[in-house]
């Protein structure tokens, strides 16, 4: 059974990933201490800016899993386990399919999985929260 705790505590280890991977990203920034691989010298190519949007969806959907264990919290809602692994699901794998497809692009038409999971994710708190 997951509770709020999980994804409170899954949330801040994400944000936390988001944060080392936006670090490791700046070392190649601004003609940084590394020198930006062929594939990602371009700023405006697809490969780099799929991993500039990885770095920010670890951090924003550590936030959204944050936000939801909080939210059951102070709305003193039952936990949904299908919910919570849903939020759970839809979060790894959009951060790390925007990373792979950064490498290998076929990658990135799989990135309509995790966003279907985080809209029914969307929809079905939404609707527990009308519920009550």
């Amino acid at each position: 059974m997951v509770d709020a705790k999980t994804n409170i505590k899954f949330g801040w280890l994400w944000i936390f990933l988001g944060f080392v991977l936006g670090l490791v990203l700046g070392l190649f920034a601004f003609n940084g201490p590394l020198q930006v691989p062929a594939q990602f010298m371009d700023y405006t190519s697809l490969p780099r800016r799929l991993l500039r949007l990885s770095h920010i969806s670890f951090i924003g959907l550590g936030f959204l899993n944050w936000m939801y264990g909080v939210s059951l919290m102070t709305m003193k809602l039952k936990p949904n386990n299908k919910i919570s692994k849903l939020l759970i699901f839809g979060t790894v794998t959009m951060s790390l399919f925007l990373i792979f497809a950064a490498f290998y692009e076929p990658i990135k038409y799989l990135l309509v999985v995790p966003a279907v999971s985080l809209t029914l994710v969307a929809f079905l708190f939404l609707k527990q929260i009308v519920k009550n």
